[in-house]
This record gives structure tokens, sequence and C-alpha cells, in this order.
């Protein structure tokens, strides 16, 4: 299971954002 992986780049792209 990496979901939490995509949750942690999404969420560093919405932090960038």
């Amino acid at each position: 299971d990496h979901d939490h992986v995509v949750l942690e780049a999404v969420s560093s792209i919405v932090y960038w954002t």
C-alpha cells in the first residue's frame, strides 16, 4: 500500500500552491 505516499505527494503540491 503506497496510498499514503501518494497522499503525501498531493499534500506537498497543495502546500506549495
